[in-house]
């Protein structure tokens, strides 16, 4: 994955030096901290999606969750600094699922008049549908992220931390 990103021109945005990064101390290190990240945005963005859902009718939040899949990438450039190494199937599967988005939000709008189409879907955006793209952008960064602890960790170890974390922050 790692020699798939630089080929792509996409750095890793979090660099360790390598041996620190295979040190015992650190190795058993690397399941606490990405635990204590990975969990709390999760609970954010569980929390988030489901503030917003007492508002949201569930099929619309679903829909808008799934930025997720458009901000991945972006985020992902972003961190790294570059991009312009996103590649174009990229870009445009992301714009045609925020096209996707946009017709979701444009949903009981009247079409009478298409020169206020822009006023009219802010207009139906509610703060509830904030809370989901907020709870998108939380679960992008716990996805982005993960690429990072996963490579420095075992799966049951990570996945313990995170729901160790949850729970915790769930209970108080």
């Amino acid at each position: 994955q790692q020699a798939q990103a630089q080929k792509d021109g996409i750095a890793d945005p979090i660099e360790l030096d390598e041996d620190v990064a295979t040190s015992p101390a650190t190795i058993n290190q690397f399941p606490l901290i990405g635990g204590l990240e990975l969990g709390t945005y999760l609970f954010l963005g569980n929390g988030l999606q489901v503030l917003g859902l007492k508002t949201v009718p569930s099929d619309r939040a679903g829909f808008l969750v799934q930025l997720t899949t458009v901000m991945v990438p972006l985020v992902q450039g972003a961190l790294a600094g570059n991009l312009l190494s996103i590649p174009v199937r990229t870009w445009v599967a992301c714009a045609i699922a925020f096209s996707g988005v946009l017709v979701m939000g444009a949903d009981g709008i009247e079409t009478g008049d298409l020169g206020n189409i822009g006023e009219d879907l802010l207009a139906t955006f509610s703060t509830g549908d904030l809370l989901i793209v907020l709870s998108a952008f939380v679960y992008t960064m716990h996805v982005v992220r993960l690429g990072k602890y996963a490579k420095m960790s075992t799966p049951v170890q990570l996945g313990a931390s995170k729901a160790t974390v949850e729970a915790i922050l769930s209970s108080g």
